[in-house]
């Protein structure tokens, strides 16, 4: 994937989207205004248009995830 544009998306333990702060120094920060995390599932794309779909759900449920060139579960303690 040299030279290929990703997208991702991160959802938390409940399968809500974690919404998007500011990116610095090409990395996204997001906002989680006192969210309790216990882990993360981060899906990457590699098509906007499976991205775009996966966003505008909300929800990690969404069949367009199927769709990711990669994802994972990270657990937080």
């Amino acid at each position: 994937y040299e030279n290929a544009e990703l997208y991702f998306e991160v959802f938390n333990q409940d399968g809500e989207i974690l919404p998007w702060g500011e990116e610095k120094d090409e990395q996204m920060i997001f906002e989680l205004d006192n969210m309790e995390l216990s882990e993360v599932h981060i899906y990457v794309f590699d098509k906007y248009d499976d991205w775009a779909a996966m966003h505008q759900g909300k929800r990690e449920d969404n069949p367009i995830a199927k769709n990711a060139i990669f994802n994972a579960e990270v657990q937080i303690k």
